[in-house]
């Protein structure tokens, strides 16, 4: 496991790629190491233990130099120690692995290098240095082809003045800065330094100098990458990184989009579901477990104000055994992400018995659901991701099919739509916005911390987001954590809300007034209060302290911006209490 970052500007690169790489190291990661390309050498510096030390290590290196390269890793194939830190680097480059290489003993015994392999990166120089005759790109191509495992690579040659980059199984974020390009594994750690980014994918080539970044296809061919705007990130505590689950976030969601956009349309061509067929149905059944359930039901509510189809969410485990009557003119939309949930199953195969259409929403490859539904919306997401990305994948998978549907049964009209999908283009940029941190996301996430009790709530689909929001409370921090309607949950007595902590999503301008009324009826049983907004909600708002907003996008996508916002309050409460932690054992 390894994390790479680099840098080719006009500013002194040692402090940028110091503070790169110190965002992307984490507890698994034990090794790092920077190295520089001056003048007239290479120059590195390796060590184990944590990055913020890389600073007081690296003050012998030079301020000349302008492009360096910088990797974070945890020790895989070795003991750790300064000697098999990375990055990996002689006289002729200076290399960095992204992930690990499988084949790595056939390639071992294939170099014959007479210094010692003992990790992957060791590797990775010895095959550049046995092709050091050939061009950088020609380099590139052949290591592509020999290894196995979905590794990236980066590399600066010693006779040029650029970073070469090769993308593995996950992409490589390139940032545009006033004076050059800072290249990273993981989003987050560029954006204090760009406006602008686009994505190096998997197989995809790169060579970045100063003033130029040109993207190859696998056989040399340029492309033309789409950029895509980021957001300027502050760690909440020093010291501190975004979780796995929050940091890619942007990417889970980018892809969902990506799979269902072409062009700047909606493309969903192999369900091949006409107007005819859509005028045929007169309701739509969505059930799953867990979160495919509860990202169902924030979809059956957008559905039926989308495309005028009566919708409604049942649970599998209900659904498979209650009275519900299935019909052709029955849609049922079945959704499991790893497409073998039992309970979801039988409900497709009753469905089937009573000739009902039959929808899935899965990654499954193969998989039960897969073949049991007359049409599949393969949704991006894995059964071992985090329920987080299962959850937002689904939904979002959803919430564009609906709008999809809602077209086709001339509900939205096609300007609707086209502006639709262009913000869908965008939420990945708003997704990550939401996890930058807000003046207010530090004094929210200690509330959460002491709160006897939690209540996620809100009206509407504010209060179906909020159901997600209870579950990811409860497994974040482990605390007591349930979803109530605010309507039903301001009727209930001082004895309840008085100590307890409510968790409001406001993202529906038509239902402000009487949620800013619950609210208000909650504050005055005791209850503390924290707010989940749209910025354009939170200029209307005032008397409350614990406002949290987020940049605004379509209705429909708000809810899942405002759930990335919560999740970064959890992730930055999750800090607290790891920081307390070692305060305690120090």
């Amino acid at each position: 496991m390894s994390s790479i970052f680099a840098y080719a500007g006009d500013s002194p690169c040692k402090d940028i790629i110091i503070d790169g790489v110190s965002r992307l190291c984490a507890e698994k990661f034990e090794l790092c190491g920077i190295s520089m390309k001056t003048e007239d050498k290479i120059e590195i510096i390796r060590m184990k233990g944590k990055a913020e030390l890389l600073g007081e290590n690296a003050r012998e290196l030079g301020n000349e130099g302008r492009i360096g390269i910088a990797e974070a890793m945890a020790a895989h194939r070795c003991k750790p120690s300064g000697l098999t830190a990375p990055p990996a680097s002689n006289e002729f480059f200076a290399a960095a692995l992204d992930g690990a290489i499988e084949n790595f003993d056939s390639l071992k015994a294939w170099a014959k290098s007479t210094v010692p392999i003992a990790t992957d990166e060791d590797l990775l120089l010895a095959l550049l240095t046995k092709m050091r005759e050939l061009e950088p790109l020609e380099i590139m191509t052949n290591l592509s082809r020999s290894l196995q495992g979905g590794a990236g690579f980066a590399f600066i040659p010693e006779n040029e003045e650029a970073i070469y980059i090769k993308a593995g199984a996950r992409p490589i974020v390139a940032g545009i800065c006033e004076d050059g390009y800072c290249v990273s594994s993981e989003l987050f750690a560029i954006v204090p330094y760009s406006n602008k980014y686009f994505l190096i994918e998997d197989g995809e080539l790169a060579k970045i100098t100063y003033e130029k970044a040109t993207v190859y296809d696998s056989r040399l061919r340029k492309i033309k990458k789409p950029l895509y705007n980021s957001f300027g990130y502050d760690a909440p505590l020093e010291g501190y990184m975004l979780s796995d689950s929050l940091s890619s976030l942007p990417f889970a969601v980018r892809d969902t989009v990506s799979s269902f956009t072409k062009n700047g349309a909606l493309s969903f061509d192999p369900l091949k579901i006409s107007k005819r067929t859509i005028s045929k149905i007169d309701r739509i059944i969505i059930t799953g477990s867990g979160e495919s359930f509860r990202a169902g039901a924030l979809a059956a509510y957008c559905l039926e104000a989308l495309t005028d189809i009566p919708s409604a969410a049942i649970p599998a485990s209900e659904l498979k055994s209650s009275g519900v009557f299935f019909d052709r003119n029955t849609l049922l939309i079945a959704v499991s992400a790893g497409g073998e949930s039992r309970d979801t199953v039988d409900c497709v195969r009753r469905a089937e018995r009573f000739q009902a259409l039959t929808l899935g929403v899965t990654s499954g490859s193969l998989s039960t659901l897969e073949r049991e539904c007359k049409r599949v919306i393969k949704a991006r997401v894995k059964k071992t991701d985090s329920p987080l990305h299962r959850y937002i994948s689904a939904a979002l998978s959803l919430l564009l099919f609906a709008l999809m549907l809602g077209n086709k049964n001339e509900i939205l009209s096609d300007m609707y739509l086209s502006v639709a999908v262009k913000l869908a283009e965008l939420l990945p940029g708003k997704v990550l916005s939401a996890s930058k941190t807000n003046q207010n996301t530090y004094p929210c996430a200690q509330k959460l911390l002491a709160a006897e009790s939690v209540y996620a709530s809100g009206t509407g689909a504010d209060y179906l987001i909020s159901m997600e929001a209870a579950a990811l409370i409860r497994q974040e921090l482990r605390v007591n954590a349930s979803a109530l309607p605010l309507s039903e949950l301001s009727n209930e007595g001082e004895a309840l809300l008085n100590g307890s902590l409510v968790a409001a999503f406001i993202t529906n301008r038509e239902t402000l007034g009487s949620a800013l009324y619950y609210l208000r009826r909650c504050s005055s049983l005791g209850a503390e209060l924290i707010i989940f907004t749209t910025a354009d909600i939170e200029n209307e708002i005032s008397g409350f302290e614990s406002v949290i907003s987020v940049t605004d996008s379509l209705p429909v996508f708000d809810t899942l911006v405002a759930l990335s916002a919560l999740s970064k309050t959890l992730d930055t409460a999750k800090a607290i209490l790891a920081k307390e932690e070692e305060q305690q054992a120090g």
